[in-house]
């Protein structure tokens, strides 16, 4: 069991809509508030919730519980009221202790009745993405129970955050039942999960598939929902349980993803015919949809999707998925803050692109440079200031430049003098493709060297030692880990190692233990600038395969230089290639970073760091001139 850490939000006034409440696999139709045993053990509350019918209250989300031999689950701690409610249900069905309680995500309908399971005895879990998100709204819990419109039940109750955390899966099982809760992505929100109980077939799924016109994607991910809705219908479940309407057979995760398949192609087309998005928002029907849930696509859904395609809405993966947190750079927090006017842009842009860009920074003039000097000379205009210049590792020559974006942070080493200048790089989201590109290579290399047969080489056993830390040398270190090599960090001071990695040991300790490497891995300059690299080490053992990736490559030229020199082998990926402008022992293949994936994400991190720097946010991606990256 893993554990890891999330966000949360407000209850959910934004479930408005109406839906048949009759179910199609429980016959006859449960009635609102009824509670049915599904299968043995297994109970289901099925919550009152309309959108037609304004003298309805609302009655949160529904609940399922499962009676294991010694205690009791429950899915979904739901308000503080409905919480106490649900409790009066289950002591119909048993009177076994409640042990636990799942919050399938954060919002108050699903978890702000935690405190009142707590006092059952319960420990309340969920994934950590859940529990982060919640840390960070409790004032909206606390502004919840005050006001004309006040939630008694929240005013009396206390704000509680799950507690018993995992990162993909956590399983209970006593023999007699067996619950397994697991991550799906991204789908609702950023920390929904689902409980699944195989022996039965049945899927609780929160709000990450409902049943009716119950979507709410205020904090959604659209495009990682669908496939959130792809591993659940991998699971080829029996019943979907979900978070509201009533319970149905395998089709309705079907019917769920199906709706933002089609809606995401909707707006997706909206957007390439340059409309607006009112004009999307009026053109935009889907009759299969309405005939499901009674009602046409609701306008905040087209809002929402339109503003992931265009960019007026922030990429959630690139802080869940690489990491990107906001650094130090200019922002509305400071005093001589000005709003900027001017941004350099390479000419090669396309159309599309810079319209992508006047939508999220209307009052932005877009200036185009073709060269590297011609941004140079540009950025030299008294008449025309330039604020940003983004694709060009260009220094620029005026103070009015304030931020600088470059593809790799080895191409911002000549720009790491300038104190008052903030720079970006894309070092956090090459991480898939760097660490991909360092595997190839070091597979190669072993069959090289040990005249291994393609289907022969291993990595199983393999000492690996990586030089400092770095988003890149993370998931690195996890994916050699889970080839089954042994790998440790090697850096300035030790601690505790990070996820991925066997050992952290200071670089001090390095010589003794370097004859021992498989390979030598330089994945940031901190790990490989001359002043940290003993001498010992650079007479590498013959046979220890020395890889060099991306922003590392400049500051371990000397390094490399030596290798090559002893015949030992040397690999490096694309960038850093390029860096060294040297002949390397490597096998030649395409450039990763040309790939759609990483083309795609780079673009999206320059399009968010746009808007940010428009708008006065501090930026994602800032380089630290210290480490490196």
């Amino acid at each position: 069991m893993r554990t890891i850490a999330i966000f949360f939000l407000g209850f959910c006034s934004h479930l408005a809509l109406a839906v048949d409440p009759a179910p199609t696999s429980l016959k006859p139709a449960m009635k609102y508030n009824e509670v049915r045993e599904v299968a043995p053990g297994v109970f289901f509350r099925f919550s009152q919730i309309s959108a037609t019918d304004p003298n309805l209250p609302f009655g949160g989300s529904n609940n399922a519980w499962v009676v294991f031999k010694d205690y009791v689950v429950v899915i979904d701690a739901n308000f503080p009221k409905e919480a106490r409610d649900v409790i009066a249900e289950i002591r119909k069905t048993t009177n076994k202790p409640i042990r636990y309680v799942f919050d399938t995500h954060h919002h108050g309908d699903h978890a702000w009745g935690n405190a009142v399971w707590a006092a059952e005895g319960a420990a309340v879990i969920g994934h950590r993405f859940c529990a982060e998100r919640m840390r960070g709204d409790a004032k909206e819990f606390a502004d919840a129970g005050k006001g004309p419109n006040a939630r008694k039940d929240v005013a009396e109750s206390t704000f509680r955050v799950p507690d018993l955390l995992f990162d993909d899966k956590l399983v209970l099982d006593d023999g007699t039942q067996r619950v397994e809760f697991l991550f799906m992505g991204h789908a609702h929100t950023s920390g929904d999960a689902c409980a699944w109980i195989p022996k039965n077939g049945i899927l609780c799924t929160g709000d990450a598939c409902v049943n009716g016109a119950f979507n709410f994607m205020g904090h959604s991910d659209s495009g990682s929902w669908v496939r959130a809705l792809e591993r659940m219908e991998a699971l080829a479940p029996k019943m979907i349980c979900p978070g509201h309407g009533p319970v149905d057979g395998p089709e309705l995760v079907k019917r769920q993803k199906r709706y933002f398949v089609d809606l995401r192609e909707a707006v997706r087309n909206s957007v390439r015919e340059n409309k607006t998005l009112d004009d999307a928002k009026m053109a935009i029907r889907l009759p299969w949809y309405k005939e499901w849930t009674g009602v046409d696509v609701k306008a905040d859904n087209i809002t929402h999707v339109y503003g992931e395609m265009t960019g007026t809405i922030a990429p959630w993966d690139l802080r869940e998925s690489f990491g990107l947190v906001e650094g130090k750079s200019p922002s509305k927090d400071d005093k001589d803050w000005k709003a900027p006017r001017r941004i350099l842009v390479p000419s090669s842009l396309s159309p599309n692109k810079l319209r992508e860009l006047k939508r999220v920074a209307p009052d932005v003039e877009f200036m185009a440079a073709r060269t590297p000097s011609e941004a140079v000379e540009m950025s030299r205009s008294k008449e025309f200031p330039i604020d940003a210049i983004i694709g060009f590792a260009t220094l620029p020559e005026k103070p009015q430049t304030k931020w600088v974006h470059v593809a790799d942070s080895s191409d911002a080493f000549p720009l790491f003098g300038e104190s008052t200048l903030t720079i970006t790089g894309n070092e956090g989201i090459a991480a898939p493709e760097r660490s991909e590109s360092g595997i190839g290579i070091i597979m190669s290399a072993i069959g090289k060297l040990h005249a291994q047969k393609p289907g022969r080489i291993t990595m199983n056993g393999k000492k690996i030692y990586i030089l400092g830390n770095s988003p890149s040398s993370e998931v690195l270190a996890r994916r050699l880990s889970a080839l089954g090599s042994r790998v440790i960090l090697v850096e300035e001071s030790t601690g505790p190692a990070p996820k991925g990695f066997a050992r952290r040991i200071a670089i001090s300790a390095l010589p003794e233990e370097v004859g021992e490497a498989d390979v030598l891995v330089a994945c940031s300059p901190l790990g490989t600038r001359q002043s940290l690299i003993p001498q010992e080490l650079r007479e590498l053992n013959k046979d220890t395969i020395l890889l060099i990736l991306g922003p590392a490559a400049l500051a371990a030229k000397d390094l490399v230089r030596q290798h090559e020199k002893a015949r030992g082998f040397v690999g490096t990926d694309w960038p850093a290639r390029q860096a060294l402008s040297m002949d390397i022992d490597r096998e030649e293949g395409p450039n990763p970073f040309q790939t759609s994936g990483y083309l795609d994400r780079a673009w999206r991190l320059q399009r968010e760091n746009v808007r940010r720097f428009a708008a006065g946010e501090k930026l994602l991606g800032v380089i630290d001139p210290k480490v490196g990256y």
